[in-house]
């Protein structure tokens, strides 16, 4: 049985008691929030993770597309659109495909945590081709600069949009 010293009464009057700004619900000794320190540190964080992927990708996009294939989709959707990875490696992930080496530079120049904004990338015949993830859904938009003129999402998004811009123009 673990032995406790007793709890000096000014320190706190209850475990996790609200009207008392300097209590913290936890046991003296003990950090605020849901796991102990020994469980986060064991568990590796967003970066090193990234760092870990990069080295066995070698910064090759289709080997990181594949190893993000392989890992926990919940941990995907967070780095998909973290400033870990930039924009291009998240429209790759998604289309596994080379929009072009003008697009891929400005999608280069992004960071993935710009994406759920939309970030722009092409514009074909006075149509902007602006690429953005929803709830974990890659969508492109077809914009005029003003007004979105349509909408295509989901892993064909890029190609249905590239069709649609070459069959309408």
């Amino acid at each position: 049985m673990e032995r406790r010293e007793p709890v000096d009464p000014e320190y706190t009057s209850g475990a996790g008691d609200p009207g008392n700004p300097r209590d913290t619900g936890t046991e003296p000794g003990e950090s605020p929030g849901n796991r102990d320190d020994a469980e986060q540190e064991d568990e590796p964080d967003l970066a090193e993770i990234v760092d870990r992927l990069f080295e066995e990708s070698g910064d090759d996009e289709e080997e990181l597309a594949a190893l993000l294939d392989r890992i926990d989709p919940a941990l995907v959707r967070e780095l998909i659109t973290s400033d870990y990875l930039n924009a291009y490696q998240t429209f790759y992930y998604f289309f596994r495909e080379n929009p072009g080496e003008l697009e891929k530079e400005r999608l280069i120049l992004e960071p993935a945590s710009a994406v759920p904004f939309g970030v722009s990338f092409a514009e074909i015949d006075l149509v902007e081709l602006i690429f953005l993830v929803r709830d974990g859904t890659p969508h492109i938009l077809l914009s005029d600069g003003e007004t979105v003129l349509v909408e295509f999402s989901g892993r064909e998004a890029y190609r249905h949009a590239v069709g649609y811009v070459e069959e309408s123009l």
